[in-house]
C-alpha cells in the first residue's frame, strides 16, 4: 500500500504555474506544450490518489514530449520526493531551475530586441544566478553592457563566455571590437584572428584587424585583411575604399583608382567617392578626370565645398582659368587657404589679379 505526503498536493505545481505566468516567464507552446494537456493532468490525478510509479510513468511522457517544459520536470521531482527517490527528486528540480534559467534568457533576448535593455539585463542577470555556466547569456549581457558604455564589464563578460565556450566566435568578435575602441590593439588583433580561425569567412574580422594593421602602417597586412573582406563579400564598399586607401598609401594609384571606381558603381551617389577618386586622378595628372569627379561630387552635395581648391587647381593644369578663379573664389569664401604658389602662377598665367 503506497502512503501519501500528508500536507502536500500537487496543487503546488499549478501554484507554481499560475506564479510562472504571473512573472511573465512561460515559455511558448514550442517550449513548454500543453500544460493543460491530458497526460500532465493525468499525471497530477495520479500524484494526488498516491500512485506515485504511475504518475513518474505519464511526467516521463510529457518531459519526452516536451524536454523544455521546467514545470514537467519540477511534478516529477515531487513525484519522486513523495515515494522516496530523494536523489532523483533533486536531479529534476535541478533541471527544473536550469530550465528557468533558458526562460529567463528567451525573455531577456526579446526585450532586447524591443530596445528595453534594462528589462533585458535583469533578466540575463537572474539567469546567470542560476545557471552561472551559460556563455550565451555572458555573450548578450556583454553586448547590452557594451551598448550602455560599461566597456570593461562587457570585456569580462565576454571573457566569461570564451572560458565556458572557446568557439565563441561573436564573444571574440565583440571582446576585439571593445578592445580596439580601447586602443588596445594588439589584444584586438589577437581576438579578430582567434575568431577568423573559427569562421575564416568573418567579414567584419577581417574589416577590424584591417583598420588596426592600417593604423599601425603595416600597409600589406592591412591590404590582405581587406582583400579577404572582398572575397567573402564582393559587394562590399567600405573594403574596396578601405584597400584602395591603403594602394594610395604605397603610391600605387592605378590600383587605387580601380578600388575606387568599383565603390562608384556600388554606391552611385556618394559626394566623398567621386572627391577621393578626383584626388587619385589628380596625383596621375589626369586633371580632366579629376575635374569631372569634383564637379559630379558637387552636383551630389552642392555643400561638399572642400573640392573647390583641388578643382581650382586642375582646371588650372588644364588651362581653364576662368573657371579655375571662380572655384578660388568659392573656395575663399569658405575659408580654404590656397598656396601662394598656386595663386602666383594662376595670376601669372591668367594673367589676371584675381
Amino acid at each position: 500500500m503506497r502512503s501519501r505526503c500528508t500536507g502536500f498536493s500537487l496543487l503546488g505545481i499549478l501554484v507554481l504555474v499560475s506564479a510562472l505566468f504571473a512573472a511573465g516567464l512561460a515559455h511558448s507552446a514550442e517550449q513548454v506544450g500543453d500544460l493543460s494537456g491530458e497526460t500532465i493532468y493525468k499525471g497530477k490525478d495520479y500524484f494526488d490518489k498516491g500512485m506515485y510509479d504511475e504518475a513518474i510513468e505519464k511526467f516521463n511522457h510529457e518531459i519526452k514530449q516536451n524536454p523544455l517544459d521546467p514545470v514537467t520536470y519540477f511534478s516529477r521531482g515531487v513525484a519522486y520526493e513523495a515515494k522516496g527517490d530523494l536523489d532523483k527528486a533533486i536531479l529534476d528540480f535541478n533541471s527544473a531551475i536550469k530550465l528557468l534559467s533558458k526562460v529567463y534568457y528567451q525573455r531577456g533576448t526579446v526585450y532586447s530586441k524591443k530596445g528595453e535593455f534594462g528589462q533585458a539585463l535583469s533578466d540575463f542577470n537572474r539567469a546567470l544566478d542560476i545557471d552561472p555556466n551559460n556563455a550565451e547569456v555572458y555573450l548578450r549581457r556583454g553586448i547590452i553592457r557594451a551598448k550602455d558604455g560599461y566597456r570593461s564589464l562587457a570585456i569580462y563578460d565576454f571573457g566569461k563566455a570564451i572560458n565556458i565556450d572557446p568557439k565563441s566566435v561573436d564573444a571574440y568578435l565583440n571582446r576585439g571590437l571593445l578592445y580596439a575602441m580601447e586602443k588596445s590593439s594588439a589584444k584586438a588583433i589577437d581576438d579578430f584572428s582567434k575568431a577568423l580561425s573559427l569562421d575564416p569567412k568573418l567579414t567584419e574580422a577581417y574589416m577590424s584587424r584591417g583598420t588596426l594593421y592600417a593604423q599601425r602602417d603595416d600597409l600589406d597586412k592591412a591590404i590582405d585583411d581587406f582583400t579577404k573582406a572582398i572575397d567573402c563579400d564582393p559587394k562590399l564598399a567600405a573594403a574596396y575604399q578601405s584597400r584602395a586607401a591603403m594602394y594610395a598609401k604605397k603610391g600605387k594609384i592605378d590600383e587605387a583608382i580601380i578600388d575606387i571606381s568599383t565603390v562608384v558603381e556600388l554606391i552611385p551617389a556618394n559626394a566623398n567617392i567621386y572627391a577621393t577618386r578626383g584626388y587619385f586622378y589628380g596625383q596621375k595628372s589626369d586633371y580632366k578626370n579629376a575635374a569631372e569627379d569634383f564637379s559630379m561630387a558637387l552636383k551630389i552635395d552642392p555643400k561638399f565645398v572642400r573640392v573647390y581648391p583641388n578643382r581650382a587647381i586642375a582646371y588650372y593644369y588644364l588651362k581653364e582659368y576662368d573657371k579655375s578663379w571662380k572655384d578660388v573664389h568659392q573656395a575663399q569664401i569658405y575659408d580654404f587657404k590656397l598656396h601662394p604658389d598656386f595663386l602666383r602662377a594662376l595670376k601669372k598665367e591668367s594673367k589676371r589679379e584675381k
